[in-house]
């Protein structure tokens, strides 16, 4: 899997990662929930941003 984590144009936007197989067969986006030392991913449920295959 491939991790892409663009950093954010403002200091106040939510950090975001996106998730992506390989094979390029699909992939999701996760949400940076965490604090300092305590960093956590997960998933964004309900957003289809099209990172599966047309």
């Amino acid at each position: 899997m491939i991790a892409i984590t663009p950093e954010p144009l403002f200091a106040n936007c939510q950090k975001i990662r996106l998730v992506i197989h390989k094979d390029g067969s699909s992939g999701l986006q996760q949400l940076n929930v965490g604090k300092k030392g305590a960093i956590e991913w997960q998933e964004e449920e309900g957003q289809n941003y099209a990172l599966t295959p047309q």
